[in-house]
């Protein structure tokens, strides 16, 4: 039967893998202990951290550690400052003085929209909102014009 075949006879059971040959060792003079592993070792053999001397880890050009160096910060992303006047001169254009505001916010948002396409600023959304709103308070002042012109006319 398949199950008759005992350890170090060479033969594997029906259905199996071939059973992995015997290895004979002769004895070694003296046992290895196993290796422990401490992290935390001062003695110049840990894993995790070369051995500093107290307050060294703050010396220029000292080791980082385990970890790497402290992360590097970059800097928010800039806005392009036309595209912000664009928008405010829109906004303050449409509510108070649309003449002569809602065209330089039509203008400074076509401005902006170019410089932050250029220079890969942040403020893309700005700069079109003062366009968008340019060209309203610019529609707005034809819009009143052209009535007040249709009203000169008819009332000939």
């Amino acid at each position: 039967p398949p199950w008759s075949a005992g350890p170090g006879n060479g033969r594997a059971p029906a259905g199996y893998a071939a059973a992995a040959p015997e290895v004979v060792t002769t004895p070694a003079a003296a046992p290895a202990q196993p290796r422990t592993i401490d992290p935390f070792r001062t003695d110049g053999t840990s894993i995790l951290r070369t051995p500093v001397a107290p307050g060294g880890q703050y010396r220029a050009g000292a080791h980082p550690g385990a970890w790497g160096p402290p992360p590097m910060w970059a800097p928010p992303p800039r806005t392009d400052p036309t595209a912000i006047i664009a928008l405010v001169l829109g906004i303050i254009g449409l509510l108070v003085f649309p003449l002569v505001l809602s065209q330089a916010a039509l203008v400074l948002g076509i401005v902006g929209v170019r410089r932050v396409r250029r220079t890969g600023d942040e403020g893309f959304g700005l700069a079109v909102g003062g366009i968008v709103l340019g060209a309203l308070g610019t529609l707005g002042v034809l819009a009143f014009v052209a009535f007040f012109a249709s009203v000169a006319w008819w009332s000939l």
